[in-house]
């Protein structure tokens, strides 16, 4: 609970009174889910504009270092970044469809090369 609630605040996704509104009101559990559910949605967000931007041949911050592979990208996240409230199923879903894009890309664009040889 402490990780969401730091999270929560860090970026801006609930207040200080929005936090304890909900966990002043009878039904703390329900208070619990949703704030886990919010804080889950809003790092798988930004997680997924992060791979759009890197499949769209963009770069990506973390931190001071700077990413242009989603595959890199993503091994870092899986290994540093992901927070204890996330669904790890759900990071790994990810992970296989951008590997699976990656390598789309790739193809198409071995293709395109290929093309533009012959003519």
């Amino acid at each position: 609970m402490h990780n969401m609630v730091v999270y929560a605040q860090k970026h801006g996704i609930l207040n200080d009174q929005d936090i304890l509104d909900q966990f002043n009101s009878n039904d703390s559990r329900n208070a619990l889910n949703n704030l886990s559910k919010t804080c889950q949605k809003h790092y798988m967000d930004h997680h997924n504009e992060n791979i759009k931007q890197l499949l769209d041949d963009e770069h990506v911050m973390v931190g001071t270092k700077k990413y242009t592979c989603p595959l890199k990208y993503m091994k870092h996240e899986i290994q540093n970044n992901i927070p204890s409230f996330v669904d790890e199923k759900q990071i790994a879903n990810t992970f296989t469809k951008v590997k699976a894009e990656v390598k789309e890309l790739h193809l198409e664009r071995e293709l395109e090369h290929t093309m533009t040889m012959r003519f």
